[in-house]
This record gives C-alpha cells, sequence and structure tokens, in this order.
C-alpha cells in the first residue's frame, strides 16, 4: 500500500487520432475501445496494489475525463 499522499500520473487511454497516428493536441477526440479498455486496465492495477485514490484530477478534454472516469470506476470514488 502507498504511502499517505501519493500522486499516482496517469496518461489518458488511446483516442480515435492515436489510433490514426496522428497528434491530438488540444483536439479533443474520444477513447476507442482500446482506450478504454486501458483505462478499465489501469483502474484494475491501482485496485489490485490496494491503492484507492480519494480523488481525481482531469483536464476538460473529453478523453483524459472519460480515461480518469473509467480508473476510478471501481467503488465510489470521486471525481
Amino acid at each position: 500500500m502507498p504511502a499517505p499522499g501519493t500522486l499516482f500520473l496517469l496518461r489518458h487511454g488511446q483516442s480515435v487520432l492515436n489510433a490514426q497516428d496522428r497528434f491530438a493536441d488540444l483536439l479533443d477526440p474520444r477513447l476507442t475501445p482500446k482506450g478504454e479498455d486501458e483505462a478499465a486496465r489501469a483502474g484494475r492495477l491501482l485496485s489490485s496494489a490496494s491503492c484507492s485514490p480519494d480523488i481525481g484530477h482531469a483536464s476538460t478534454l473529453t478523453r483524459t475525463r472519460d480515461t480518469a472516469r473509467i480508473v476510478l470506476r471501481p467503488g465510489s470514488r470521486q471525481l
């Protein structure tokens, strides 16, 4: 179990433009099904390591918010 106050940094899952090998920058493409699976896997990995983030922060871009929502889905965590 990580120490109190541990910071976890995650990158968003694969977006539609990532899948096309294009740079998304400030464009707002959605996650692909693979990106959703990547986010779910990250959530499972955190959970299996007994890591339960109290809160999540994400940019306003859809792909980052969706990734955070999926990662934090297990349990009743706040986003």
